[in-house]
């Protein structure tokens, strides 16, 4: 199943689609840290992006067939911890697509990155 974390545009407010190159820099660095510091948000997100879905088939595999695919893909991503959201979220198309476009504005990545984690370190 796909969420917009799949993909290469950023869905922001509103259900607003914008290509990753037609951020500002100011809104890509902001867009980078929430998804880093905010694994609740990522959570959210992804929820919502299972319960918007359509499927093909409308029900994931199990033994015995009975579940539904959206409950089965909801109960999997809130079962994640904070630790294993930012993973995730870190191995992404979208995710990637960002450091990528911000490494070719010529912004230092790897220190944001070290950055953004260390914030969240000290508020804790």
């Amino acid at each position: 199943m796909n969420t917009r974390f799949d993909g290469q545009l950023w869905i922001g407010a509103f259900g607003v689609t914008l290509e990753v190159k037609e951020m500002e820099t100011g809104h890509l660095l902001n867009t980078v840290k929430m998804l880093l510091q905010k694994p609740a948000r990522v959570q959210a997100m992804l929820v919502a992006d299972i319960e918007n879905a359509t499927f093909a088939e409308p029900q994931a595999w199990t033994a015995n067939r009975k579940e539904d695919i959206r409950k089965v893909s909801v109960h999997n991503i809130t079962s994640l911890s904070a630790e294993e959201l930012v993973e995730y979220v870190k191995g992404t198309t979208l995710f990637n697509t960002m450091l990528a476009e911000l490494e070719a504005r010529g912004v230092n990545t790897e220190n944001i990155m070290q950055l953004y984690t260390m914030d969240e370190a000290f508020r804790n």
